[in-house]
């Protein structure tokens, strides 16, 4: 079968890579306290930052193929302020 390689780039600071929570985007009025955490199947497994994640392509012929990321925001402070939440990313996909 193909193999499609999937890798998340954070255009902002990563806070916990391990957990893989990247920091929000700085809009000068951005929220504090909080980052936005990537994650693959419903959240059963935590995302990688700048390495690449397997997929396998459709074996049934389909041209298409789901890649199952989530993101929700996640504190990461005692104190949340609010303000802007928003955060990108580069996404790199490779065909094997």
């Amino acid at each position: 079968p193909n193999i499609i390689k999937a890798s998340l780039m954070p255009n902002t600071t990563i806070i916990d890579d391990g957990l893989a929570i990247m920091g929000l985007a700085d809009t000068g009025r951005q929220a504090e306290g909080i980052g936005i955490q990537i994650a693959i199947q419903q959240g059963s497994r935590l995302a990688s930052f700048n390495q690449p994640i397997d997929f396998i392509a459709g074996m049934d012929g389909s041209p298409t193929r789901y890649l199952p990321y989530l993101a929700r925001y996640i504190q990461t402070e005692a104190e949340v302020t609010p303000g802007d939440a928003n955060g990108t990313m580069a996404f790199l996909i490779e065909y094997q």
